[in-house]
């Protein structure tokens, strides 16, 4: 049981870092596109120029607030990802009150990130006239909802553990 426990705090270690990198890289497309969108507001015409669909700085402030939406749900996902592997580094246990806590909220977000996925989809098919030659790849996204679920599966396999674990301690 060691040996499984030493290698699951090496993957944790390795998660942590690689959960670190993309939320400096989320953080940094936040900049990116809060910059963007200023520039559009003060100078739309060069927006206009570049991307034809896009007719006032109204819509770049939608396609803004919108992108933004989501990379905030992508930066929180990842910090509860990073804070649950955190955990069982800290503790050396996956079965902690805390990791499952993560999970749950794990669950929540994905799925609340799927709901958002779809309503920000809608917000931009409705509102910025998209040409047909771009693809939409914001809108319902079935895979995320399967995630949502199988984490939520996690989530009652580590609640179980928890509750095995107290059982085990309280009898020795």
């Amino acid at each position: 049981m060691n040996e499984a426990m030493n290698k699951l705090s090496k993957i944790s270690w390795f998660v942590g870092i690689i959960v670190k990198i993309l939320m400096i890289l989320i953080a940094l497309a936040i900049a990116a596109v809060i910059i963007l969108a200023i520039v559009a507001a003060v100078n739309i015409d060069l927006v206009m120029e570049n991307v034809s669909s896009i007719t006032s700085s109204g819509q770049v402030v939608i396609m803004a607030v919108c992108a933004i939406a989501i990379l905030l749900f992508m930066l929180l996902i990842l910090y509860y990802i990073d804070h649950f592997f955190k955990d069982i580094r800290e503790k050396n246990t996956p079965f902690t009150e805390g990791s499952v806590k993560d999970l749950k909220i794990l669950a929540i977000l994905t799925l609340l990130f799927v709901i958002a996925q779809t309503v920000i989809g809608a917000v931009l098919v409705y509102s910025i006239d998209i040409p047909d030659g771009i693809p939409m790849t914001i809108g319902f996204n079935p895979v995320s909802l399967f995630v949502a679920g199988i984490i939520y599966v996690l989530y009652l396999v580590f609640k179980y553990g928890v509750e095995l674990q107290k059982e085990s301690d309280e009898t020795l």
